[in-house]
C-alpha cells in the first residue's frame, strides 16, 4: 500500500495548481488524471480580464485575483522553464447602440477608467473588422496558454512520480480509519478537482450545479496576432495567423457531441465582423460546471471530512484558481477557515 497525504482527482486547471500549492508546503500526493480527455480546462480561452460580459461590469474579486493571478502564473513560468502566461490587450467591439451608451456611463466611473484606454481602431485593422458600433482598447489583460500549461505541470508532476494516469471509479473508493484507500494507494483525504466529472461523483449529488457546454474552434485567418479580439465572444491569437474563438452556451445538450451546426453558427457569427476569409482547423467541446452565484465551491464532505471538493470555476478559473488554491492549501494543510462566499455548505440542496 503507497502511502501519500493527499489523493487528487483532475489534472486540469484546478487539480494542477492545488497539487503544485500542496507541493510547496510539502506535502505528499499522487494526482489521478485520464490524460485529459474531456477536460474542459483544454479548451478554454485562457483570459484574464478586469471587464467583462455584455454589460461591461468588473469581475468578480478581479483587483485581489488577477494581480495574485498574475505573479503566480509569473513566478511558474520561471520554475517549470516553459512559457505560457502574457500580456495581451483586449479590442472590444460593441455590439449594439445600447452597449455604446453602456459604456460612455462607464467611462464617468472613476473605478473603471484605469482598465480603458483608446476608442479609435488601430490602423491595421481598419479593413479586417467591421465596427458599426464602436469599441474600446482595455488594459491590463492576460492570456494564459492552457495547453502548454497543462503539458508543463504534467511533466513536472511525472517527474516527481506524483501522477497516475487512469480512469477513476468512484465505487473503487473506500473509507478507512486514516482516511481513503483506492486501488493500492492510502491518503488522508481525496481532494476531487474533476470539473463536469463531479456530475458522476456520488458524494457530491446534493449541491446544486450548473452545466453548460460550450464550442470552441481553432481557426486560421490572415489577420495580425497583436490583440484579443471579443465582440461578446472572444477571439484569441496563439500562434501567427492561429486563432481560438468562442465559445457559444448550450444548457440542454450536455454531451461531447461535435455537432456542425454549431459549429456552423459559430462561424457565422464571426463572418458578421471579420471581413477575411476564416479556416476552422479544429472543433472542441467541454462542459463548464458552474454555481448559480457564479462562486467557486470549495470545501469538505458534512459527513465525510475526508472527502474535499475544489470546483466550480466555470469560465473564470485561469484568474480565479491560483488565489483560491493557495486558500484551499492553507486550510487542507493548517486548518485555516474557507470564506463563506466560496464555501460549499451555501449549495447544498435544503
Amino acid at each position: 500500500m503507497r502511502a501519500v497525504d493527499y489523493v487528487i482527482l483532475g489534472q486540469g486547471l484546478a487539480g494542477s495548481i492545488l497539487a503544485l500549492f500542496l507541493l510547496k508546503k510539502k506535502q505528499s500526493l499522487v494526482v489521478i488524471d485520464n490524460e485529459h480527455r474531456r477536460c474542459a480546462s483544454k479548451v478554454a480561452a485562457g483570459l484574464v480580464d478586469y471587464i467583462s460580459g455584455q454589460r461591461l461590469t468588473k469581475s468578480w474579486l478581479s483587483e485581489t485575483l488577477i494581480p495574485f493571478a498574475k505573479n503566480y502564473y509569473t513566478d511558474l513560468e520561471h520554475e517549470l522553464s516553459c512559457d505560457f502566461f502574457r500580456r495581451i490587450e483586449t479590442l472590444r467591439f460593441f455590439s449594439s447602440e445600447d452597449q455604446a451608451t453602456l459604456f460612455k456611463k462607464r467611462t464617468k466611473q472613476a473605478s473603471f477608467r484605469p482598465f480603458f484606454s483608446s476608442t479609435l481602431l488601430p490602423d491595421a485593422y481598419t479593413s479586417l473588422v467591421r465596427v458599426p458600433f464602436g469599441m474600446v482598447q482595455l488594459k491590463q489583460t492576460y492570456a494564459l496558454h492552457t495547453t502548454r500549461f497543462l503539458h508543463a505541470v504534467r511533466h513536472y508532476l511525472e517527474k516527481k512520480g506524483c501522477l497516475i494516469s487512469d480512469e477513476f471509479q468512484h465505487k473503487q473508493l473506500s473509507f478507512s480509519r486514516k482516511g481513503i484507500e483506492w486501488n493500492g494507494i492510502s491518503a488522508k483525504k481525496i481532494l476531487f478537482c474533476e470539473g463536469a466529472g463531479i456530475r458522476h461523483n456520488p458524494f457530491f449529488q446534493d449541491l446544486d450545479f450548473r452545466f453548460s457546454k460550450g464550442d470552441v474552434l481553432t481557426l486560421s485567418i490572415d489577420i495580425p496576432s497583436q490583440f484579443v479580439l471579443n465582440k461578446n465572444k472572444w477571439l484569441v491569437p496563439f500562434e501567427k495567423n492561429t486563432f481560438r474563438f468562442g465559445a457559444s452556451y448550450h444548457w440542454d445538450q450536455l454531451d461531447y457531441t461535435k455537432r456542425k451546426k454549431d459549429k456552423v453558427q459559430l462561424i457565422s457569427t464571426l463572418q458578421d465582423w471579420i471581413l477575411k476569409p476564416i479556416h476552422c482547423q479544429h472543433h472542441d467541446v467541454g462542459i463548464r460546471c458552474a454555481t448559480k452565484d457564479i462562486r467557486p465551491v470549495i470545501g469538505h464532505h458534512p459527513k465525510h471530512p475526508q472527502l474535499a471538493i475544489f470546483n466550480g470555476f466555470s469560465s473564470k478559473g485561469v484568474m480565479s484558481i491560483p488565489y483560491f488554491a493557495s486558500l484551499f492549501s492553507e486550510t487542507i494543510v493548517n486548518q485555516t477557515p474557507i470564506p463563506d462566499m466560496v464555501h460549499s455548505h451555501r449549495l447544498y440542496h435544503s
